[in-house]
């Protein structure tokens, strides 16, 4: 199994459409295709739901999707980091990040940010749950994670930058009639109904 026919299995698990990813791959729809069948065949299982309407992933495909995900990422920044080493140049960077709506909103805003002053250094994005973040970090595996203080177990010490605020917005029913302070605590609408938002 070589990793281009990974690479391509995780692109079309993305985009679900084998014409996207044969453009993603800058390859031929028909290559797309018989890599896939090459994968199937190699793990003996449909990675892919196929019809004329639509592309699926299996359960197996799922559970092939997550497992190499993270294993695709490491090859990648293994590759790049042994050949800017062989070059003597640091220009890595790796972020943790919990995959929340307000993360991916946050990443994208700080790495726009940051590829204005360092446009040089490749960045790898690894998506994990909090505590498994925090573990890669004292691994070395991640440069920096996106999380916030209260997400990490007292006993730990690590130092904390702040890169961004944000708010949280609560959707109520249309019959409540808030008469409290401002702003709104969680405590003032313990005994609500509501769905919390949160937002830059």
């Amino acid at each position: 199994m070589n990793t281009d026919k990974i690479k391509i299995f995780l692109d079309l698990a993305e985009s679900l459409n084998f014409s996207r990813t044969a453009q993603n791959m800058n390859i031929t729809q028909s290559a797309v295709s018989q890599s896939i069948s090459s994968l199937e065949r190699y793990l003996n299982t449909k990675l892919f739901y196929r019809s004329r309407k639509e592309v699926n992933l299996t359960p197996a495909g799922q559970l092939f999707y997550q497992g190499m995900q993270p294993v695709i990422t490491q090859f990648n920044k293994a590759v790049t980091h042994a050949r800017e080493v062989a070059q003597s140049v640091n220009t890595l960077l790796t972020i943790g990040f919990s995959g929340s709506g307000y993360d991916r909103y946050a990443i994208n805003q700080l790495i726009h940010e940051y590829r204005k002053v360092r446009p040089e250094v490749k960045i790898f994005l690894e998506n994990y749950d909090h505590r498994t973040m925090v573990a890669r970090l004292k691994q070395g595996f991640c440069d920096v994670i996106l999380t916030g203080p209260e997400s990490i177990d007292s006993g730990i010490t690590l130092t904390y930058d702040k890169l961004l605020e944000g708010r949280f917005y609560a959707v109520c029913s249309k019959n409540y009639c808030y008469m409290g302070n401002s702003p709104v605590t969680m405590k003032d609408l313990s005994k609500e109904r509501r769905i919390c938002l949160r937002s830059a």
